[in-house]
């Protein structure tokens, strides 16, 4: 058994860093976008911001995609555990 409780921590523990790496992604997604937001705002009918909200709106929506396959990751790993311990 002491093999497979070993198995089960390091699946914890990445689970548990995928968890947090989501957190993360999720955070700095928020982040791009109050900050496209700011900048639509101050930069309004310019091209530059314009283009500068285009990019950290990109920048936010990739950061989202991260932030979603990481709590994927988390799903499968903790299904993956399950299994072991059955």
């Amino acid at each position: 058994m002491g093999i497979l409780q070993d198995k089960q921590n390091i699946l914890k523990g990445i689970a548990n860093k995928a968890v947090e790496g989501a957190r993360y992604a999720k955070n700095m997604h928020d982040v791009l976008a109050q900050l496209a937001s700011e900048v639509n705002t101050q930069l309004a009918g310019s091209a530059t911001g314009e283009r500068a909200a285009f990019i950290l709106n990109d920048a936010a929506s990739e950061l989202n995609d991260v932030a979603s396959a990481l709590r994927e990751a988390e799903s499968k790993m903790a299904t993956y555990s399950n299994r072991l311990a059955s």
